[in-house]
């Protein structure tokens, strides 16, 4: 929390949602001239950069440790650094700093938005919780390692999480640029005009969803899930442009829940009132008090 590249991000997302509320800063030439803006565009470099030096240091290595370079598995870094076309043409320096921007940026914010909110349902839900912690149990146990195949065989879990996320989404709102005219309920929207997704709505509305407000996991298990339209849950987008990192955040989050609820028992404080609230992520106004019980 203390490193300087997240309080950047933090303090982004707050001038980000401020501008949201501004009408007047809606012109980039005037927002660039107001204190908030000149603010805003400075921690941009600054995010930038930290990207750039990241990726310049993984340039070097590259360049200097071929031989031990090919003896690992590539990660996301490696393989933007290394991607060509069919044309032997890879990617440019910008393309590759957008996109460890939105790794880095996104999945920073997002991923402790689940995991804020899935120690919130695992303490309000304590039947759940207890299917969580015997399903874990079970496929890890004293394990030091998780790996790949447990992570699969946690099916409870993945159904949980995705319930999390679509009770709790973690990015309520997404913006995207029409490309071309667009009839939506009858009306045309023109090219280029900029839409706002309301994710979260999308994810309790009734028509879309059985009793949308109730905590449920298993509205996510097997036949029934297969059964979806594909835009019914959506906490990554869909598309072309959908979420990059979803692959990985999903795993990172069964991790890091698989320990937590594997060593501690879950509570939250009676007296503590929990609202969430609509940011850039999703979050708790007045946060999230829980306890944690060590199960030893």
């Amino acid at each position: 929390e203390s490193h300087p590249y997240v309080k950047a991000v933090k303090r982004l997302v707050e001038l980000v949602m401020a501008r949201n509320l501004n009408l007047l800063f809606y012109p980039e030439w005037l927002y660039r001239l107001s204190p908030s803006g000149q603010e805003f565009f400075n921690l941009c470099d600054y995010v930038h950069q930290f990207a750039e030096d990241i990726i310049e240091k993984r340039k070097t290595e590259l360049m200097n440790n071929v031989s031990t370079i090919k003896k690992r598995q590539m990660d996301f870094l490696d393989i933007l650094l290394t991607a060509k076309d069919d044309n032997g043409q890879g990617l440019t320096d910008k393309e590759i700093r957008s996109e460890v921007d939105t790794f880095m940026f996104a999945g920073h914010e997002t991923t402790a938005s689940v995991l804020s909110w899935s120690i919130y349902a695992l303490g309000k839900y304590k039947h759940i919780q207890g299917k969580v912690y015997r399903e874990v149990k079970k496929v890890i146990g004293d394990k030091q390692h998780i790996d790949g195949d447990d992570i699969s065989e946690m099916k409870y879990l993945s159904c949980f999480l995705k319930e999390v996320m679509r009770q709790y989404t973690p990015v309520p709102l997404i913006a995207r640029t029409l490309e071309k005219p667009t009839v939506v309920n009858g009306v045309e929207l023109p090219e280029g005009i900029l839409t706002i997704l309301g994710i979260h709505s999308g994810h309790h509305h009734p028509d879309v969803w059985d009793d949308p407000w109730e905590f449920k996991p298993e509205r996510f298990e097997g036949s029934i899930q297969r059964d979806m339209d594909p835009y019914s849950f959506t906490p990554f987008s869909a598309g072309p442009r959908n979420c990059i990192g979803q692959s990985f955040a999903q795993s990172e989050e069964k991790v890091l829940i698989a320990r937590i609820i594997n060593r501690f028992e879950i509570s939250l404080d009676p007296d503590h009132k929990v609202e969430p609230f609509i940011e850039f992520v999703m979050r708790a106004k007045n946060g999230i008090m829980v306890s944690f019980k060590d199960r030893s």
